[in-house]
């Protein structure tokens, strides 16, 4: 069911609208109805979605943390998803350092970030008004795109 157009569209909907009101009881509620919990086991999804509405619930501090410890202990359920709404959370907080501290410490983790996660901590830096953060932190995307030859 993951993969098929009418998940892809109650994703965009019926997803979104949960998480824009801040229900992850009723996402989760209609998951479980529908038979599906996400990719792989669903933990993954779910740890994502929880970091997410706490950061739009103004509790970055918690998301952070909560993605921490999934880290610390190793857990799978830190990936790139979860590490993306862990630096979303922090730009909605205009925590610049958090955002900025999160991504260096992902890049020696086994995670790498990706645009999301580098948009996210500009977004956090600009936010907070540092623009001179900011453009560092484009020059570096540019740059390393540059270096691998995508642009």
């Amino acid at each position: 069911a993951w993969h098929d157009p009418a998940f892809a569209a109650l994703r965009l909907c019926g997803f979104g609208a949960m998480q824009r009101s801040r229900s992850l009881r009723a996402a989760e509620h209609l998951a479980a109805k529908l038979g599906w919990t996400g990719p792989g086991d669903g933990r993954r999804f779910r740890l994502g979605f929880a970091i997410g509405a706490l950061g739009r619930k103004s509790r970055w501090q918690e998301g952070l943390s909560l993605f921490a410890s999934a880290l610390h202990a190793d857990m799978q359920e830190a990936d790139i998803v979860a590490l993306n709404a862990t630096a979303s959370a922090c730009a909605r907080g205009q925590a610049a350092e958090a955002a900025l501290q999160l991504l260096r410490t992902a890049g020696t983790q086994r995670l790498d970030p990706d645009v999301v996660t580098y948009s996210a901590a500009m977004s956090a830096h600009e936010q907070a008004q540092l623009w001179e953060s900011a453009l560092a932190l484009f020059a570096e995307v540019l740059l390393a795109s540059s270096a691998a030859g995508n642009c």
